[in-house]
């Protein structure tokens, strides 16, 4: 019995203690279910859903996402500009094109597309040109231009033409019909052009043109050009650094190389600031040199002033000499002799100036 309170005072202890104890905190509470987004309906379905299978957009994952390129749910496809006009240069319009023979190849701005018959895309607003062309006929170039939706027919009657079959010397020259290039290197067979009285010229660098003029005939007809070389002049001058032109046209500094046909007549000019101009012409060069001498602009004028004021002395002088016989006149005699003393100042001057430009040229 004696224990009993001994215990009892144990125990209000432990439950003193125990009261003082903050309590456990509570649990946290349980994350909210996330809602399942909702697939994006797909633009091809007509009742809004997905299609079959369930899988949206290519490129949206999860369902949920927009299709490929767009990103944040907000961004247009890529290429995509206010509101999605159509692609500069994209085809909207179509020629047809037939041939009579069929069978001919159409290019469209020099491009290849097909033998005839053949539908042709075209870009609408632009303009665009149009070759229809078969082997010894004259070809069709027609330029188009359409509008977007058009559906153009274009029917090509092609003509036979005449052809040349060239050979040259040298090779590689090109052959031009009445200015038109028909062949780009010999030996070949040219383009077909319409028959007729034509010029044909066949041209090489550095050789002269070989022309002919001749009746075409449908059909083939063959030519063999035999082009002269042209010859290498050289163009100098005295002093050099000058300007040279040729036939009216800018040929460089002498000393300059020119090459010139041996069958043509030619104007060479040659100028330099404070020297004289000089003009020669050349008929038929055949490869001799031309040497241009100028002349000293100032010191020909010096020159000029010398002999003016050479003049003038021999003037005085024979004044002053008739003076000098009659003694008894003296107003003139003086006259005489001041207009000499004037005559040899200015000649002195005049070649004083000549000698001194004449120095400045030396060094």
């Amino acid at each position: 019995m004696r224990a009993l309170p001994r215990v009892l005072g144990v125990l209000c202890l432990l439950s003193l203690v125990a009261c003082n104890e903050e309590p456990p905190p509570p649990p946290p509470p349980a994350p909210a279910p996330v809602p399942k987004p909702k697939a994006q309906p797909d633009a091809g379905t007509p009742d809004g859903g997905a299609p079959e299978g369930g899988v949206g957009d290519a490129g949206a994952e999860d369902g949920g996402g927009p299709g490929a390129g767009a990103e944040d749910g907000g961004a247009p496809d890529a290429g995509a500009e206010d509101g999605g006009d159509d692609d500069a240069g994209m085809s909207d319009a179509t020629a047809h094109v037939t041939s009579k023979p069929a069978g001919a190849t159409v290019l469209l701005d020099g491009q290849p597309i097909g033998p005839t018959p053949i539908d042709v895309p075209l870009v609408s607003g632009r303009k665009q040109v149009l070759e229809v062309s078969l082997q010894g006929h004259v070809a069709l170039l027609r330029e188009l231009e359409a509008a977007a939706g058009d559906r153009l027919t274009v029917d090509a009657v092609l003509k036979p033409g005449a052809t040349l079959e060239v050979t040259s010397d040298p090779p590689d020259a090109s052959v031009t019909v009445n200015g038109q290039l028909v062949l780009a290197s010999t030996p070949g067979v040219t383009k077909a052009f319409p028959p007729g009285a034509v010029e044909v010229v066949v041209s090489s660098p550095g050789y002269d043109d070989f022309r002919r003029k001749l009746k075409a005939k449908a059909g083939a007809q063959k030519l063999d050009a035999k082009l002269k070389a042209r010859v290498k002049v050289a163009v100098t001058s005295s002093p050099p650094g000058a300007s040279v032109t040729l036939d009216g046209a800018d040929a460089g500094v002498t000393p300059v190389e020119l090459l010139l046909s041996t069958q043509r007549t030619y104007t060479l000019v040659v100028t330099k600031a404070g020297w004289s101009t000089v003009k020669k012409v050349l008929k038929k060069p055949d490869g001799e040199p031309v040497d241009f001498q100028l002349v000293d602009l100032e010191l020909e004028q010096l020159k000029a002033n010398v002999a003016k004021a050479l003049k003038a002395y021999d003037a005085a002088n024979e004044v002053l000499e008739n003076a000098q016989k009659h003694p008894e006149r003296q107003a003139q005699l003086e006259a005489a002799e001041e207009a000499m003393t004037k005559a040899t100042v200015a000649l002195e001057e005049a070649e004083s100036a000549l000698a001194a430009a004449k120095s400045k040229r030396a060094r």
